[in-house]
């Protein structure tokens, strides 16, 4: 639940390569514990971190979509975490999803945790 916001979003990614699939959830509640909702999707199949990075950025869309202005996100990635803090050094794709949550994202929500 919400440590230092009025809303959480715990959000997973699941990548299955041997089958080439990978699935995004998260929910939504409150820190009174009432849920705002949940959502699931399909995703390309890539490296467990890449699937971790898109259910986070596709879930704080989702609560923005819901009118959730305070949002502190929660995920069982520690390294997806340590990117979210510092992510100078890293490249790719992961790195053009981060530098939109930084970027975009954070001036939209009153507050952005991670």
């Amino acid at each position: 639940m919400a440590q230092n916001c009025e809303w959480t979003l715990n959000v997973d990614g699941s990548c299955k390569s041997l089958i080439n699939k990978a699935d995004i959830g998260g929910i939504l509640q409150n820190r009174r514990g009432e849920w705002k909702g949940g959502f699931t999707a399909n995703v390309s199949p890539n490296c467990a971190t890449s699937v971790e990075v898109m259910a986070i950025a596709r879930g704080i869309e989702w609560a923005w979509e819901k009118g959730v202005k305070e949002l502190e996100v929660q995920t069982d990635a520690s390294e997806v975490i340590k990117w979210m803090a510092d992510y100078t050094s890293l490249r790719g794709p992961n790195r053009d999803i981060i530098d939109e949550i930084k970027h975009n994202w954070q001036r939209k929500f009153t507050r952005l945790e991670f």
